[in-house]
């Protein structure tokens, strides 16, 4: 049996120091700093010349995914179509780093340098089967659970918090299924959310448990 594979983002609390593991960073993560550059009006050349080789990569995996291939056949896939793409993104990455065209504190350098310090983890995908190339699955699935973890900081009332979970419980995920959770207490609902919302009593949340 080969390696547990594992995806996250490139924070060092992210993984366990000692795991036998093929660790995958999400490359979504180094390409929303190109995104976030783009919507500034900052570096927008570089970024676009940064985005058109990294959609070359999202276009091949999701054919991939279109053609049902196998993790062996995803892999080779990639190595053959997105290769390309992956050595122009290194070489002109360390071409920037290397002569010092780029302050490494500008959003630019430190867009670049992010990917370069997590390359092997970022391309992951080029060398093992069955590697993901992003974490969007999971962050979509956590996103309505993170929003309230948030927002559960701003309550001022009872009756405000009420609303607000019973909007989060209405609003379900694309499975039909929604994971609340919040610092006090942690509630996994079983059932089908209804189509329509309903008024759900602190004390119904409670017994959820």
């Amino acid at each position: 049996e080969g390696k547990i594979i594992t995806m996250s983002d490139a924070l060092s609390r992210a993984m366990p120091k000692k795991l036998d593991a093929d660790i995958c960073n999400c490359l979504s993560h180094a390409r929303r700093k190109f995104v976030e550059l783009m919507d500034m009006n900052i570096s927008v050349r570089e970024s676009k010349h940064m985005l058109k080789w990294l959609s070359v990569i999202y276009h091949n995996d999701a054919r991939a995914k279109e053609k049902n291939l196998t993790n062996q056949e995803r892999l080779e896939y990639h190595q053959n179509l997105s290769a390309k793409s992956v050595k122009r993104i290194l070489k002109w990455c360390s071409k920037i780093q290397r002569e010092k065209k780029e302050e490494p504190n500008s959003g630019l350098g430190g867009a670049i340098s992010y990917m370069l310090n997590h390359w092997k983890e970022l391309v992951r995908f080029m060398s093992v089967a069955g590697a993901p190339i992003d974490n969007n699955i999971c962050e979509r699935a956590i996103k309505s659970s993170i929003r309230h973890r948030k927002n559960s900081l701003f309550y001022k009332t009872q009756h405000g918090a009420l609303v607000v979970v019973t909007h989060a419980l209405w609003k379900d995920t694309e499975n039909g299924y929604f994971f609340f959770s919040s610092a006090s207490m942690s509630i996994r609902l079983s059932l089908r959310l209804p189509s329509t919302p309903s008024i759900i009593s602190f004390g119904t949340l409670q017994s959820l448990k």
